[in-house]
């Protein structure tokens, strides 16, 4: 359990019962960003990284030139008004950023795009809208094959990077939101497996310290094992080459937003090239 990160709300009364743990702080108040790195230090804990989110458009961002040397997850609805966004474009570069965009408003997949070729890491943010497949696609292999020098879209990077074909692909990871790496609190320090069980108010303890040995915890062990209703469930996903990254994530989609079958099947087809030349090259993907 020691090995795992605990991502929580910025509440001292939370962190500081810990010693010598590693976290991510979940904030939705630009204003404290800059006084959670020494908070978390001043605990003896580690900071890996804080998660904003901000209903606030990325071009209305005030506070950049604060957060300088701060691991940072930003999620935000949109770019916005995107010459605004430029006049602060240098000194978002220079900052230790990912920016979270859902794919809830059109524009951003080509957002995603566009900051991704000005050097600024990003992430997908799925939701719940359906996906448009086709322009998923274009994205991914601008991603992976692109020739011009640009930042990494996740997921696509880190599946490109972690995955074989012998072997599933986590990519919970990305979001804070894998079990057996993260485990999550609320305000009152209660133990949740996931963001979205956090949500829905279902903890697998009241503290961590009633968590000894999770390796032998039947809650969590239940669920690193969820990864196995999608091929019980349905035949589809069962025969879905592209499953062993999908992993059934979007299986309730399937109906009415057919797509996503072809779209991870040749999404596997583009990993292997992307690994082939990285070999070619001499450069090692990651384990």
């Amino acid at each position: 359990m020691s090995s795992h990160i605990l991502v929580c709300p910025f509440r001292k009364d939370v962190f500081t019962r810990f010693e010598e743990k590693t976290f991510v702080i979940r904030s939705d108040d630009p204003n404290e960003i800059a006084s959670i790195p020494q908070a978390v230090r001043d605990s003896n804990n580690t900071l890996h990284s804080v998660f904003l989110t901000l209903d606030t458009p990325l071009s209305r961002i005030s506070s950049f030139e604060e957060w300088k040397g701060i691991p940072l997850s930003l999620q935000v609805p949109e770019i916005g008004d995107f010459l605004e966004f430029a006049k602060r474009l240098h000194i978002v570069q220079g900052l230790n950023l990912r920016v979270f965009l859902p794919l809830e408003k059109e524009e951003n997949y080509l957002s995603l795009r566009i900051l991704s070729s000005l050097c600024i890491r990003t992430t997908i943010v799925f939701g719940g809208r359906d996906i448009d497949w086709e322009t998923l696609s274009d994205l991914v292999t601008y991603a992976l094959l692109g020739k011009v020098p640009h930042a990494g879209i996740e997921p696509f990077h880190h599946i490109a990077e972690t995955y074989a074909a012998d072997r599933r692909t986590e990519i919970g990871t990305v979001y804070f939101d894998d079990p057996s790496r993260y485990l999550h609190l609320d305000d009152r320090g209660n133990v949740s497996l996931t963001s979205g069980d956090l949500s829905a108010g279902r903890f697998i303890a009241e503290s961590i310290s009633d968590l000894p040995d999770l390796e032998n915890c039947p809650a969590y062990l239940e669920r690193l094992d969820t990864w196995k209703d999608s091929l019980l469930q349905g035949a589809d996903c069962a025969c879905c080459e592209g499953w062993r990254i999908c992993l059934g994530r979007f299986s309730s989609r399937r109906n009415h937003s057919p797509g996503c079958k072809r779209f991870f099947t040749e999404f596997i087809e583009l990993v292997e090239q992307y690994q082939s030349m990285r070999e070619k090259l001499g450069v090692p993907c990651r384990a």
